[in-house]
């Protein structure tokens, strides 16, 4: 067991336009049971009259913030990450909120482990417009025998990641071009340049269904940053899509995605031929 574990941790929230929930998680993130935490909030341009800024500035002194132009959540996140102090990056979008010992269990864990370099994500907590909570999500152990699986059945949610700071040395960090599918290219950029990924099945995360979030107010950006997605991803995995093709036709298909579909029996054809 590592023993004085004690890494900093940056809980990073990007926001915009975000008045109406962003106490609730900055709120959460200050409450969280491990104490070495600094909270960072990023305003990505908000045009909401200073509404999301007035929140963010009733917490001065217990959170850092920062305002920039708006440039779309991988800015944002990008910009919170070079900001961040912390050993340890824990993303948090402004509609949703940790329960208490998030940050604690995972740093917990990473102690058991002795692998500080490891990402660990928990399961999360689907919740409603106020909260209330709708049911819990347990990643299916199917999706959990390779990491590639994992991401690419989008199990890793960003909100209950720990990422250690040697992950993005390793690999950069997100990819600006994309608006809502920047975090799956992440982790499995990470995972594919072999940053280790160990999973919580405990739901320490509330992660609110509601009809502001990004892929709904931009689906039509959502259903071809998702085809774009996974036609690269087939391609960058190369020799691990074999033995899991099959797992990863269901995925596609369950996603109703019918251009990468294509391609994933393509190249299953090519693999047994």
């Amino acid at each position: 067991m590592l023993h004085d574990f004690s890494p900093l941790v940056t809980v990073l929230i990007p926001v915009y336009n975000g008045a109406d929930y962003l106490g609730i998680a900055i709120e959460s993130a200050l409450a969280q049971t491990y104490p070495n935490i600094e909270v960072v909030v990023v305003n990505d341009g908000s045009t909401d009259d200073g509404a999301t800024e007035r929140v963010a500035l009733s917490f001065v002194g217990r959170i850092r913030y920062v305002r920039k132009e708006n440039g779309g959540v991988a800015s944002a996140l990008n910009r919170g990450i070079a900001e961040a102090r912390g050993d340890y990056v824990s993303w948090l979008s402004h509609d949703d909120f940790y329960l208490p010992a998030k940050v604690a269990t995972q740093v917990d864990y990473l102690r058991l482990l002795e692998a500080p370099e490891t990402l660990t994500f928990t399961a999360i907590r689907l919740v409603d417009e106020t909260g209330a909570t709708i049911r819990d999500h347990i990643v299916e152990p199917r999706w959990l025998r390779d990491v590639v699986l994992t991401v690419l059945s989008t199990s890793v949610n960003g909100c209950a990641t720990l990422v250690p700071r040697g992950a993005f040395e390793a690999v950069g960090v997100f990819d600006e071009a994309l608006k809502t599918v920047q975090d799956n290219d992440l982790w499995l950029r990470m995972a594919l340049a072999g940053v280790p990924f160990a999973y919580l099945p405990v739901p320490l995360v509330g992660s609110r269904l509601h009809a502001g979030q990004t892929s709904v107010r931009i689906r039509d950006v959502h259903a071809g940053e998702k085809e774009l997605f996974y036609t690269r991803a087939l391609r960058a995995i190369g020799p691990r899509f074999a033995p899991l093709a099959n797992d990863i036709l269901d995925i596609l298909e369950a996603k109703q995605l019918p251009e990468s579909a294509s391609l994933a029996r393509a190249l299953r054809g090519k693999a047994h031929a």
